[in-house]
């Protein structure tokens, strides 16, 4: 019966775009802007490190080994040492973190996709069940929530990353096993992409909270509305 509904509903009308000039439709477009700036952010990260190993029968140095990390599981990601080996470098790292702040991101961009799915194309089901604006309101909520720990879980995560793969810290490393890694050449790591990723999790976090907020106010009590009248 839905479905029978729902297929009449789509040929009978057509796309409410107008939806995307009251709050309601607009902070949907800024929460999916922002998804994608984190998740392009946070996978654009990678952190580069150069050391140089002598050859202890010539005592001659080596070319340079420059090794590339792009996860954020750095405890358990090996890097290649001077005797032709592979060795874990970093005893840190921040996979669960990271896993925790992907899993929230992506089920975010899904539903703010069917939810404004629903705003365009299906605004007569939209606001003529209340069913529908509380499930809507529900799930806003929730994801408030799950932003507001992720984002703060994620923020801890990427200081402990930046500290990681800082120059003085490699050196540490470096200098405290020379006969695996060498010497220290240099190490690159674009930490601004996780400070990106960070923030735009903080501006879902404030925008989740105003959808939910508007949604109670404006959309579940007056769910008779037509687009055109909520503001």
């Amino acid at each position: 019966m839905f479905f029978s509904r729902l297929v009449s509903v789509m040929a009978e009308g057509g796309l409410n775009v107008s939806v995307f000039k009251y709050p309601l439709g607009f902070i949907r477009v800024i929460q999916f802007v922002f998804l994608v700036i984190a998740l392009a952010a946070a996978n654009s990260w990678h952190a580069d490190v150069t050391y140089v190993c002598v050859d202890p029968t010539t005592n001659t140095t080596k070319t340079p080994i420059q090794a590339k990390t792009t996860t954020f599981s750095m405890a358990s990601h090996q890097l290649e040492t001077c005797d032709g080996g592979k060795s874990t470098f970093w005893t840190d790292g921040a996979g669960g973190a990271a896993g925790f702040f992907y899993f929230t991101a992506v089920v975010t961009l899904i539903f703010v996709l069917i939810v404004t799915f629903s705003y365009v194309v299906l605004w007569q089901i939209y606001s003529n069940d209340k069913r529908i604006p509380l499930a809507d309101l529900a799930v806003t909520a929730l994801l408030f929530v799950f932003w507001f720990f992720c984002t703060s879980i994620w923020w801890s995560a990427a200081n402990g990353i930046g500290g990681q793969t800082s120059e003085e810290h490699v050196k540490a490393i470096i200098a405290g096993a020379p006969e695996k890694w060498g010497s220290f050449v240099g190490v690159s790591a674009n930490n601004g992409m996780l400070t990106i990723s960070v923030l735009s999790g903080w501006v879902l976090v404030a925008t989740l909270a105003l959808n939910s907020w508007f949604i109670w106010k404006e959309v579940v009590p007056r769910s008779e509305s037509a687009p055109t009248q909520i503001a």
